[in-house]
């Protein structure tokens, strides 16, 4: 059953400027985890187009998850990781974890791309009995 469907969509020039700005490093802490900035920075080229993309699949999936989960919901309860070829988005947030559990074991569907200076993330949350 589907639980939810989000969308999002970001100016990679908007991420451009908050991540020059001088204290930048605190948006990065506040918003994304560890693997995630470990992600987007040992990457040659292209770091500005991953946290814009991984923005944009936080605020999908929040769009996606029912207004009861939503207040359980912080930046870094999501992370969208990419290894060996395969992207995943997991839920860190226990408290999140827990309210979603109540609809079923849940799988997180998600797409994201970057290019022509915007990223689009599209989530399907999906929970199964």
């Amino acid at each position: 059953m589907i639980l939810g469907i989000g969308t999002d969509i970001v100016s990679v020039a908007r991420i451009t400027r908050v991540l020059q700005k001088k204290y930048a490093h605190r948006f990065i802490d506040r918003v994304f985890t560890p693997a995630e900035q470990e992600y987007c920075e040992k990457q040659v080229g292209g770091r500005y187009e991953r946290y814009a993309a991984r923005w944009a699949i936080k605020e999908a999936l929040y769009k996606a998850l029912p207004e009861s989960c939503q207040s359980g919901a912080t930046w870094r309860s999501v992370e969208c990781v990419r290894s060996t070829g395969k992207g995943g988005v997991h839920i860190c947030s226990q408290e999140l974890s827990a309210q979603l559990s109540e609809y079923g074991d849940l799988q997180v569907h998600h797409s994201i791309s970057h290019d022509g200076g915007v990223a689009v993330a599209f989530v399907i949350l999906e929970v199964s009995p």
